[in-house]
């Protein structure tokens, strides 16, 4: 059985609709090294306002907890992701 993986992600919800996911794990990396952004987006083509960052380990996450985050003059709250292994696997897959 192949040992599992950690995931250290967070919720973000707030997002500016200018923002895009570039400049999301740009801001983000300053916190450490950003895995993977997932910004979904809706059937118009616009983002959600919401995105998962995944970092590479637990202190990132813990410093980007620690802060208060403001991008594009909005107030970005951060959570951690309560998604299951299974789900954000699928999920990050999907937004591929």
């Amino acid at each position: 059985m192949a040992p599992r993986r950690r995931l250290y992600m967070l919720f973000v919800r707030g997002l500016p609709w200018t923002v895009a996911r570039d400049e999301i794990s740009q801001y983000f990396s300053q916190f450490g090294y950003v895995k993977k952004c997932s910004l979904p987006f809706d059937e118009t083509g616009f983002h959600k306002g919401y995105c998962w960052i995944q970092f590479n380990s637990q202190s990132s996450t813990n410093r980007v907890l620690k802060n208060s985050h403001t991008l594009e003059g909005a107030q970005l709250q951060v959570l951690k992701s309560r998604q299951g292994l299974a789900e954000v696997n699928t999920l990050l897959a999907d937004m591929d």
